[in-house]
């Protein structure tokens, strides 16, 4: 089994540890918290070996990063300075400047690296990419939102990353142009943004997300097609409202756990979704979406 250290342990660290326990070959090795961590308790009842600083992780292959975002690029790039291969939970910065840490350190040590952005490996999303690889000319429509979380940083860093991730999968390219607006929403904030392609794929992109209201919202639509990933009943893939059958469901952050364990054993992968590339052009779409958002007047209700 694959040795995988993960640093930190909260929520999104909870997840991961399921999620490598159920790809079936890795095994979660060792935990790194500090020693002042709330964390700390949950870990030794679950089992784990605990480490105060990822400076002295020993006997590990590769190394999981779910911790504040703001955290996350120091980390990384110590990680890989360590040789250790990184998945990284979203977002894998909050600035276009961090994220180009983690991009140098990776050209500088060439270790692998993973940014989850876990609907990228939804089988329902696989589908819907797969189907649409020979259109010239795409226009989507996405949405992402619920009521919270309400974090230390914005809705847009926070449910943008996913939704800007599955459209640059779509059109293989950063935009050549980002708008953004922004609007109080209760007591959250709801985005709209705007991203326009001109190649090798023309059209646009347009994201209403935020964190002002329930129920939850995740869906991306492109022409017939329809991404859902909160069908109740499991349609997460619909053409022209007719459900598409897809293989027996696999929840998608053990998928990308999988395919990152994978890579790791083969010493790297071709897959479209590694590299740390994207960290920076997810981060650079919000940094100009922010920029633009600041800018411009709020929309009306």
């Amino acid at each position: 089994m694959l040795r995988l250290a993960l640093v930190g342990f909260g929520k999104w660290g909870r997840n991961y540890c399921a999620a490598v326990q159920a790809s079936g070959i890795a095994a979660l090795h060792t935990v790194v918290l500090r020693p002042d961590s709330p964390q700390r308790a949950a870990a030794r009842a679950a089992g784990l070996e605990m480490v105060d600083d990822v400076q002295q992780l020993h006997g590990v292959d590769a190394a999981i990063v779910a911790t504040h975002p703001s955290a996350s690029p120091a980390l990384c790039v110590q990680l890989m300075r360590q040789g250790l291969a990184v998945m990284v939970e979203k977002p894998a910065a909050l600035s276009a400047a961090q994220a180009r840490t983690i991009a140098s350190a990776s050209a500088q040590y060439g270790q692998t690296v993973l940014v989850n952005h876990q609907h990228l490996f939804a089988q329902a999303f696989e589908q819907l990419r797969a189907r649409t690889l020979d259109q010239e000319t795409l226009d989507i429509r996405a949405q992402g939102s619920n009521l919270g979380p309400f974090r230390d940083y914005s809705a847009l860093w926070d449910y943008g990353p996913h939704d800007v991730a599955m459209c640059l999968a779509l059109m293989q390219a950063p935009p050549v142009r980002v708008q953004g607006a922004m609007q109080r929403w209760g007591d959250g904030q709801r985005y709209q943004l705007q991203l326009e392609f001109d190649a090798p794929r023309r059209g646009q992109a347009r994201i209403t997300l935020g964190n002002g209201a329930a129920p939850k919202v995740r869906s991306l639509a492109l022409g017939p097609l329809c991404y859902d990933d909160t069908d109740a009943q499991g349609q997460r893939l619909r053409a022209a409202g007719v459900a598409v059958t897809l293989p027996p469901w696999e929840a998608p952050l053990t998928r990308s756990v999988h395919a990152f364990a994978s890579a790791v054993r083969a010493g790297g992968s071709d897959d479209y979704r590694f590299g740390a590339h994207w960290a920076v052009q997810v981060a650079e779409v919000l940094e100009g979406a922010e920029a633009s958002a600041a800018s411009a007047p709020s929309p009306r209700d």
